[in-house]
C-alpha cells in the first residue's frame, strides 16, 4: 500500500527549511487540494491579505525588502498577530517564487471555501458562476471585476480552474481575499437555483436579448460558459434569461473575462440610483 504524503503546517516552531519546501509544493495544486493551503507572492498581494483579516499561516521574506514605509506597518503587523516569520536571501525568495519582482515578501495562506447552504443571494448585488472555465488568467480577471462592482463571489462549476492557482490569485490583483468562493456540481447547483428562486441570466452568442434588455434583480446569477465551448443546452436550458453581448466587428466571441465584466458592469449599472 502506498502511504499517503503528507506536509507539516506551518507553526511557530517549523523549521525555515520545512517553510520553504511548503511554499515551494504548493505551486502544484495536488499539494494546495491537500494541505487546503496556497501561496502569495509580494507586497501588495500581502498586505491585502493582512488588510482582510484572512489565515495567514507563515511569511517568507527577505530582510533587504523591508525598509519601506508600506513594508514596515506590514511587517508590524505581523508581528503583532505572531504569525511566523522565515528571513531567507534574496536570491532564495526569488528561486521559489514565480513574480518577477516579488518585493521580498511571500506567504502561505489558508484556503476560504463556502457551500451554496451558506449563501443568500438576494443579499448582494449578483454571484458569477463560472463552468469549466480553464485559463487561471480569465478566472483571476473575473474574480478582479466581480469585487469592483461589489459582486458576492464565484461559483466554480465542473472542471474549472483552481482559483488559488498562483496564476490565477495573482490575475486577482488581490480581490481573492474579498470574494466568496463555493464549487459544485451542476446538479447540486440547478437545485439550489430552484431552491432560492435565483435569476440566472446565462451569456451566449446564441442568446435572444440584448445583455441590456433585461432586469437584472435580485438575486441575480450571471452564467458563464468555458472559453471555448461556453454554455451546454443543458445549461442554457437553466437559464431564465439568454443574453447575447452585439458585436460590430468581424470576431463572433470575446474573451470569456471581458464578455465577464461586460455583463457585471450592466448590473452595476443597473443598481445605481438615477443620476
Amino acid at each position: 500500500m502506498t502511504k499517503t504524503k503528507t506536509y507539516p503546517t506551518p507553526n511557530a516552531d517549523s523549521s525555515r527549511r520545512d517553510t520553504v519546501a511548503l511554499f515551494d509544493l504548493l505551486a502544484q495544486r495536488d499539494t494546495r487540494d491537500r494541505t487546503h493551503f496556497f501561496r502569495i507572492e509580494g507586497l501588495r498581494l500581502l498586505a491585502k491579505a493582512v488588510d482582510s483579516g484572512a489565515d495567514i499561516r507563515a511569511v517568507i521574506l527577505s530582510p533587504n525588502h523591508t525598509t519601506t514605509p508600506a513594508a514596515q506597518r506590514v511587517l508590524q503587523t505581523l508581528l503583532d498577530r505572531r504569525i511566523p516569520i522565515t528571513r531567507v536571501s534574496s536570491e532564495c525568495l526569488e528561486r521559489i517564487t514565480m513574480t518577477e519582482d516579488p518585493q521580498g515578501f511571500a506567504a502561505i495562506v489558508r484556503q476560504r471555501w463556502e457551500s451554496l447552504a451558506d449563501i443568500d443571494p438576494a443579499a448582494d448585488l449578483c454571484w458569477v458562476a463560472c463552468e469549466s472555465v480553464r485559463s487561471p488568467g480569465n478566472l483571476g480577471t473575473i474574480i478582479r471585476t466581480a469585487d469592483s462592482v461589489g459582486a458576492g463571489g464565484v461559483i466554480l462549476l465542473g472542471k474549472s480552474t483552481d482559483q488559488y492557482a498562483p496564476l490565477t490569485v495573482r490575475a486577482s490583483m488581490g480581490s481573492i481575499f474579498a470574494q466568496r468562493f463555493i464549487r459544485s456540481s451542476f446538479q447540486n447547483f440547478a437545485a439550489w437555483k430552484e431552491r432560492v428562486g435565483a435569476h440566472l441570466v446565462g451569456a451566449s452568442p446564441n442568446g435572444a436579448r440584448d445583455y441590456r434588455e433585461i432586469s437584472y434583480q435580485r438575486p441575480s446569477v450571471l452564467f458563464m460558459g468555458s472559453e471555448r465551448k461556453g454554455l451546454w443546452p443543458v445549461h442554457q436550458s437553466l437559464c431564465d434569461d439568454l443574453v447575447r453581448i452585439p458585436m460590430a466587428g468581424s470576431t463572433d466571441s470575446l474573451n470569456l473575462a471581458v464578455a465577464a465584466g461586460i455583463m457585471l458592469f450592466e448590473v452595476y449599472r443597473q443598481a445605481q440610483p438615477p443620476g
